[in-house]
């Protein structure tokens, strides 16, 4: 009997963790001996996802190797190729499996699928473009790999939604990563932002019919083993990837801080039991999106997170005073004075709260003092009507006790229906609070955020939990929280083992310090030196740019273009031996060297005889420099000396940009613009200069120019803040908040009476904003919103227009005439040359711009001699003519002669400010 219990044991063991399959009946058996007398053609997915492999893990192209070949023992063939390429060679019998496919209504014509082994979330993503909306996809490009099936999704996704963008098809994604691109795999490409389209068919192993009767063997084979190894090696690249891009996006001022980083004191939302956080009853400890959040990154990251909210009074005073790094509170403008933060991490509903008994529910409110509540009903009530509470036991005795009528609380769990009307109010977004002064900390949350925390899993784990304590709760049977406590274990012992695989994965992770192709130091080892670098360095920090490069590489191929690099890269060792040189992607190159700058640039010539190839297919090279200098650390020299060398790049051939201290504090200044705007939009406002008309002297219009005033700068002039708003693409914003303004300005004074019957307000519109989508609608709508005619307004268009897509241009123009707006060509003859163009767009006014009459100061019989002929010009297409730029009389009488219509100028009027506005 016990010999019968051993072989059993024995033949369950081997049927266990046999390394290869056991036939479960003598079919199959059969089967498989006779598959193995064939050569089966297997093909593989030519993906760099699909290949990541670390020494700990297979890939998932691996993992099917180790299936067929292995494990199953087939006589097999690999075939690795892109995705169109495989479904081509099924169809013409070069291949008879395909791994890795999607279950699709195509394939389903000559394939047999087995089971799902995991499932695909398809995204448009980017590396750069802000994406939160499929709306925002609206006439776009976007890449797509070869022959893929997402492509039929997003037609399908984005003609339901009414919405037209180009779908692009490429071999490989990689070489556009810096553009739209559809993947269900944002995280290999390093994005940040993406908008989700939908959900593919299942990824499952595609078998051509011959080979069908091995698809229930596969199953079993998936279901036991198998697929928790595709579905392990999926999670872990994934976590892999996203790590990388997480260190990748460090500042080297965040890398240091954060390699000393080793625990972080925290204080969660406390007064309200919400999904956000709140205090578990069963464990003892606070649970919800916050802590969840906070914990997944500090465990990845090897960070201890201290809870500090549960038994502490810890209040905004101790993250003042850094006895706290971080604290769970709603973003307010008065808050802001104070601390700084992070970007939204979840959303709480805010109820009004009253009983029902009360006779009259709409008068005085009571809310916590210096809470977000108490912000939010400022904004919508009176003071006198607002009731402030130190904490909610007092507020709710006073609503118990009709000293208030209302409670405006995000606290929605302690009201007995019977007693209590809760009505929504609104959401309000919470983020962590950081001490102001504690800027790196802050940027190294969000990027977490960003990089390794996903918001949709969170929510739905942050839900699972707190529903189930819920429903435990309710039962306070022992037989459900022993089932619970089991639960519990086993959810800790299970994230025990991740958390444990994650610690073993990250300290076995292994930087490589050089570039596998060029033996230079990496991008790692970039920042590790501007971390740790002596700042008594003195010398230079170069960045290079190869020009040229990349059409060579496009048409000679990725080959060829290696060849390029390598050599390119045996040049920058020669000539600086004992320096630091650093490859960091591409053909983009630094050093730092402690030389004279002029010997510097002497050896960067001797390319030409060092690189034959370089030469021969005309690519050159970009230098910017910047010299380290005590009050620049080495990451700063570094970043100045990246822009000097794109000033650098307008030039074809080697040329080089020192980042001098005017350069510096150009780019400072630029910097500090730029973060103005970025902040607050709301400091542009319009300044209102007249236009004269010569038929009677009379003010008839004028044209709304744009301003901006800061708080911190002052007065930025209009070439500087337009100009980087055109830089930064938000150019529209400005646009249409001076549109806004121009047309509230007219409508308020017809209400007063103040204007000419015939008076127009002009206001400009930039070649950016005239291509957007939303421009008519925009405009109708505010036309709508202050209930005036367009008739009262021009739009403003300079010569830069035309270079543009001409029939979306003409199309835009007549839209806006069918408003009632008149269109103006603004700044005639200062750009392009347009004139040849005017008989075929609908105009109504052409404005000369100030360089004609400039041009008769400077030679009055030249100039005057182009500016009539140019007056006829257009008087013969029957557009009526602004003249801008008028300073003097003796320019205004010119013009009278001429039978110029309007005038503009320093001579009749300075722009005006709004308060001055009524003196025309």
């Amino acid at each position: 009997m016990l010999f019968r219990i051993y072989v059993f044991f024995l033949l369950l063991a081997t049927l266990l963790f046999s390394d290869t399959y056991i036939p479960k009946s003598l079919e199959e058996e059969a089967y498989l001996k006779q598959l193995r007398t064939k050569e089966i053609r297997i093909g593989l997915r030519k993906s760099e996802f699909y290949n990541i492999s670390t020494e700990e893990e297979k890939s998932l192209n691996e993992i099917v190797k180790d299936l067929f070949q292995n494990y199953l023992n087939l006589n097999v063939k690999f075939e690795e190729d892109y995705y169109y390429n495989l479904k081509t060679n099924l169809i013409d019998n070069k291949i008879d499996i395909i791994a890795l496919i999607n279950r699709e209504d195509y394939s389903n014509r000559f394939l047999n699928f087995t089971n799902t082994l995991f499932s695909e979330t398809i995204f448009v993503a980017s590396t750069s473009t802000q994406l939160y909306t499929l709306e925002e996809l609206e006439g776009r490009d976007i890449y797509v790999a070869k022959g893929h099936l997402y492509k039929t999704y997003v037609k399908a996704i984005l003609k339901n939604n009414g919405i037209n963008a180009r779908l692009i098809e490429v071999d490989n994604l990689n070489d556009y990563k810096d553009k739209l691109i559809l993947t269900p795999t944002p995280v290999l490409y390093n994005s940040i932002y993406g908008v989700k389209i939908s959900n593919s068919g299942g990824i499952a192993l595609g078998l051509a019919d011959e080979y069908s009767d091995l698809i229930p063997i596969l199953d079993r084979i998936l279901n036991e083993l198998y697929r928790e190894k595709f579905l392990e090696s999926l999670r872990n690249t994934n976590r892999a990837l996203a790590l990388k891009n997480f260190y990748n996006s460090l500042t080297p001022k965040e890398l240091e801080y954060l390699h000393t980083l080793t625990e972080l004191k925290i204080v969660y939302e406390s007064e309200y039991n919400t999904l956000m956080s709140y205090l578990s009853k069963l464990e003892g400890d606070y649970k919800g999106v916050f802590p969840n959040t906070v914990n997944q990154i500090g465990d990845l990251l090897s960070i201890k997170i201290i809870d500090e909210t549960h038994g502490h009074l810890k209040t905004l005073t101790d993250l003042k005073a850094e006895k706290i790094d971080m604290i769970a509170l709603s973003h307010t403008r008065e808050r802001s004075r104070d601390f700084i933060f992070s970007k939204k991490i979840y959303e709480i509903p805010l109820y009004v709260v009253n009983l029902k008994t009360s006779t009259d529910a709409h008068r005085s409110v009571g809310v916590l003092k210096e809470s977000v509540e108490e912000q939010i009903a400022r904004r919508y009530d009176i003071s006198s009507n607002i009731t402030t509470f130190e904490d909610f036991s007092e507020m709710m005795n006073a609503l118990n006790k009709g000293l208030i009528d209302n409670m405006l609380t995000a606290n929605n769990t302690y009201f007995n229906p019977q007693k209590y009307n809760v009505s929504f109010f609104e959401s309000v977004p919470v983020n962590m609070a950081f001490n102001k002064e504690n800027v790196v900390l802050r940027n190294i949350f969000d990027k977490a955020m960003l990089h390794l925390t996903n918001r949709e899993d969170i929510l739905k784990l942050s839900t699972i939990e707190k529903d189930t304590e819920d429903k435990i709760l309710m039962n306070t049977s022992q037989k459900v929280k022993n089932l619970f406590y089991l639960f519990s274990l086993i959810l800790i012992i299970g994230l025990s083992f991740i958390l444990v695989k994650l610690y073993i994965e990250k300290k076995h992770k292994e930087e490589l310090l050089k570039d596998p192709l060029t033996g230079l130091a990496n991008r790692f080892v970039f920042n590790t030196f501007c971390s740790k670098a002596d700042d008594e360095l003195s010398g230079y920090a170069f960045a290079i740019d190869l020009n040229n490069f990349k059409k060579v590489n496009d048409s000679l191929g990725h080959e060829f273009g290696d060849t390029i690099i390598v050599e390119f890269s045996a040049f920058l060792k020669h000539i600086f031996s004992d320096s630091k040189i650093f490859r960091i992607s591409g053909d983009e190159f630094y050093g730092f060297i402690d030389d004279d700058l002029e010997n510097i640039v002497q050896k960067f010539h001797g390319y030409i005889y060092f690189c034959p190839n370089m030469v021969r297919h005309g690519v050159s090279f970009s230098v910017g420099f910047c010299r380290k200098k005590s009050s620049l650390s080495i990451a700063e020299i570094f970043k100045y000396a990246d822009l000097a060398m794109f000033e650098a790049k307008n030039k074809k051939e080697f040329k080089f940009k020192l980042a001098d201290e005017k350069f510096i504090a150009q780019k400072e200044r630029e910097d500090k613009v730029f973060n103005v705007l970025k902040e607050n939009i709301d400091g542009v406002y319009p300044v209102f200069q007249p236009k004269l008309s010569l038929d009677n002297g009379k003010i008839v219009g004028a044209e709304a120019l744009a301003r901006y005033s800061s708080d911190s700068l002052g007065l930025i002039p209009p070439l500087e803040f337009i100009t980087i708003a055109e830089r930064y693409n938000f150019i529209h914003k400005i646009d249409y908040t001076i549109a806004d303004k121009a047309i509230a300005f007219v409508k308020n004074e017809l209400i007063k009476g103040t204007l000419p019957p015939d008076f127009r307000m002009s206001f400009n519109i930039s070649v950016v904003t005239f291509k957007r989508t939303d421009l008519i609608a925009i405009l109708s709508g505010l036309l709508e919103k202050y209930e005036i005619s367009g008739k009262y307004f021009e739009v403003e268009i300079t010569e830069s227009v035309f270079v543009t897509d001409i029939q979306d241009l003409i199309g835009k123009m007549k839209a806006l005439s069918e408003l009632g707006f008149l269109i103006s060509l603004d700044d005639f003859t200062a750009g392009h040359s347009t004139a040849g163009i005017l008989p075929l767009i609908p105009l109504h006014i052409v404005k000369f711009d100030k360089s004609l009459l400039d041009s008769i100061e400077l030679n009055r019989e030249g100039g005057s001699i182009v500016y009539k002929s140019l007056i006829s010009l257009v008087k013969e297409l029957n557009l009526k003519i602004v003249a801008e730029g008028v300073e003097t009389a003796e320019q205004l009488e010119f013009l009278k002669e001429q039978g110029v219509d309007y005038v503009q100028g320093y001579y009749i009027s300075k722009p005006v400010n709004i308060e001055e506005a009524p003196l025309f």
